[in-house]
């Protein structure tokens, strides 16, 4: 018995050891740092198992495609990652610095196209479920208030950028790509184009989510008639109508609608980035092979909705219903139609920027004045460039302290704009000075204020929107009950102007409060380290907006950056 139980034990021990061995030789993970398209979220459960079974780990960081190409023009930024993973990849030419980040790439590993996503019933009603529109029936629909629609901007994501260049390539109406030289002659159809379009956003996820909510809200249309950014469906990507239909009730699901001329086609190749080392470069290699693989394909396509990338894989989708049109090969004919989009095809948008001021930014004032001089990039060569004011844009300043101070206005031109962003430049580093408590709320009254005429002034098309900037706890004037209080006898079409805010933590979060003025405890059923943050939280979702936190050593320019991506 004895020596039974001494043979047993040193075979547990002899198991044991091996296990401890296979540990040890498996061993850290490796990890690839890729900076990637929002969209690339619903990969989490794939790459998982590429951990578990190739020991990688995929540190996947969201982004707008063309806003990251941008950040790679940024030493620091391209320090950062290992590889990019965009749904294309022919915008990394607006930048030589970005193309030349370029090591090499993959094969396409995933593909979708950019589709008209429409809400069945309209869908039904226009005849398009039975008869595919061409591209100029739809401008034709949209032209007469037929259909209203919402895209990612084509500056900031490639989904909104391959919508513009599918419209542009099939109005040009020439079988092939569109040049430098036909760009101007797009501009009336263009214009037609996007006098339906309604909602923005910098990414496809979070346009996406945006008609989620529009149709969680309720009312006519799945929504529409709610908000003054409601749509009847979206210009995006394919598979992310399949991951809508998912969770809309049925009569508000997205009927996806291929125009006859065709569409461009997300590929999804994985570009590994400029100074990979051998063993990173190894890496990337074993992690595009298997995600190439056949079984990992197929996994691929049963949880995303995206068809294949390797072409020896076949799954229940039929063929893509519509031809693929191409990007043009001369990157100049790119920028052009982006140049042509921001100055005299978009829609100017009108946004009032709310900004704290109060004591405690004293410190703090250099990084919000550098934010806001980012905005105002005169340089063509310079990346922030893409996301400065633009022509026909209106832009208002609610500077707080004590009080809402008096706001300042600037109306872009609609030619050269240099003179008024010199103008906000000197505004911004020369006027806003950090002094007392803080009157958030009665900074905001005074944003409606002001949005209000322009909801009534006849264009419907452009975009409102407020910023909301603080650095912490409203100290003075208005407390948030009372906010609130004020917010549901507005218009539904005040309501309706989405307020983006900004919880900058200075580190300062004082209590002195001025006067007579009374706190109240704020919302109870948000999340958020503090009452502040839980409050700005609220007021940007009550409005359909979005809540940004920054900490004091990061730098705040970004943020407006991204906010840029949604007016």
């Amino acid at each position: 018995m004895r020596r039974a139980v001494s043979v047993l034990t040193v075979a547990v021990l002899a198991l044991g050891a091996a296990a401890c061995g296979r540990d040890e030789e498996k061993g850290e993970p490796r990890v690839l740092r890729v900076l990637a398209g929002s969209e690339l979220s619903d990969l989490d459960e794939t790459l998982r198992e590429l951990e578990e079974e190739r020991n990688i780990r995929v540190e996947l960081t969201p982004i707008g495609s063309v806003e990251g190409a941008r950040r790679l023009t940024d030493p620091q930024t391209l320090a950062a990652y290992d590889a990019v993973w965009f749904g294309a990849d022919q915008f990394f030419g607006l930048w030589r610095e970005s193309r030349d980040a370029l090591l090499r790439q993959s094969p396409p590993l995933m593909r979708s196209p950019v589709v008209i996503g429409v809400r069945a019933e309209l869908a039904v009603q226009l005849g398009w479920d039975v008869t595919a529109p061409s591209w100029a029936d739809i401008v034709d629909v949209i032209a007469d208030g037929g259909f209203r629609f919402g895209m990612t901007r084509p500056d900031h994501s490639n989904s909104g950028l391959a919508g513009l260049v599918a419209a542009a390539t099939a109005l040009a109406d020439t079988g092939l790509p569109i040049t430098e030289a036909g760009v101007p002659g797009l501009r009336l159809d263009l214009r037609r184009f996007f006098a339906g379009h309604r909602l923005s956003a910098d990414t496809s996820a979070v346009l996406s989510d945006a008609y989620v909510a529009q149709v969680e809200s309720g009312g006519d249309e799945c929504g529409r008639s709610n908000r003054t950014d409601g749509v009847d469906g979206l210009l995006i990507y394919e598979s992310e109508v399949a991951r809508m239909n998912g969770v809309l009730p049925e009569d508000c699901r997205l009927k996806a609608i291929y125009p006859t001329e065709g569409t461009m086609i997300a590929e999804y190749r994985l570009s590994l980035l400029s100074g990979a080392t051998d063993e990173e470069q190894r890496t990337f290699d074993e992690l595009w092979q298997w995600l190439f693989s056949p079984d990992v394909q197929q996994r691929i396509q049963e949880r995303t909705g995206r068809r294949p990338g390797n072409p020896d894989v076949t799954t229940e989708q039929t063929a893509i219903p519509s031809p693929q049109l191409r990007y043009p090969t001369d990157p100049r004919a790119l920028s052009r139609l982006i140049d042509e989009y921001q100055a005299e095809i978009r829609t100017p948008s009108r946004m009032v920027f709310v900004l704290d001021v109060s004591g405690s930014m004293d410190k703090n004032m250099p990084q919000l004045r550098n934010a806001l001089v980012n905005l105002t990039g005169t340089d063509p060569n310079d990346p922030a460039t893409y996301f400065n004011f633009l022509p026909g844009e209106r832009v208002d300043f609610v500077p707080f302290s004590d009080r809402a101070q008096p706001p300042r206005r600037f109306v872009l031109p609609e030619g050269d704009t240099t003179r008024t962003l010199t103008e906000i430049q000197e505004y911004a580093t020369k006027d806003l000075r950090p002094q007392g408590y803080t009157a958030m709320y009665d900074a905001l009254r005074s944003a409606h204020e002001l949005t209000r005429p322009w909801l009534t002034d006849g264009t419907g098309g452009a975009s409102t929107s407020i910023v909301l900037f603080s650095d912490g706890q409203n100290t003075c004037g208005t407390n948030y009950g009372q906010y609130m209080d004020y917010r549901r006898g507005l218009s539904e079409a005040e309501r309706s102007v989405p307020i983006y805010t900004i919880a900058f933590d200075s580190g300062d979060q004082g209590t002195d409060r001025c006067g007579a003025y009374t706190p109240d405890a704020g919302p109870d059923d948000v999340p958020g380290d503090t009452q502040w943050e839980r409050e700005l939280r609220s007021v940007a979702e009550e409005s359909g907006g979005e809540l940004f936190t920054t900490g004091k050593d990061e730098p705040l320019y970004p943020v407006f950056w991204s906010i840029r991506g949604y007016q």
